[in-house]
């Protein structure tokens, strides 16, 4: 669920990523439940529908977040057709990737594990 909020923090409706995640709000509600127990996620009040709420990504869920991005940029990469600009251009990513984790206080032991 991480990998589907947005990773500069903005805050994403409960039904929409009910619908992103194709569970029932129920189900949702009861996972994001335990990742706010966890630190990963906030709820915002729905300023638009006092009924709703807004979740968004924590600094330690952008973290979490940015990690399982990384675990999963190699199989990724091994499964993209064997293109030099497109190894070119996903290692260009990647660094950039690591430059906003390095940012956003990433531990160092996975900067130094991710760094070409």
């Amino acid at each position: 669920m991480l990998t589907t909020l947005s990773a500069d923090g903005t805050a994403t409706p409960m039904r929409t990523l009910a619908e992103l995640l194709a569970i029932g709000q129920s189900s949702l509600s009861g996972l994001i439940d335990r990742m706010v127990i966890d630190g990963l996620l906030e709820r915002q009040p729905d300023r638009d529908d006092r009924r709703a709420y807004l979740i968004a990504l924590t600094q330690r869920g952008k973290v979490e977040r940015a990690e399982a991005v990384m675990a999963r940029l190699p199989i990724e990469l091994s499964s993209a057709p064997s293109n030099r600009v497109l190894r070119s251009r996903a290692r260009e990513v990647g660094n950039q990737l690591l430059s906003g984790l390095m940012r956003v206080g990433m531990p160092r032991r996975l900067t130094r594990a991710a760094a070409p």
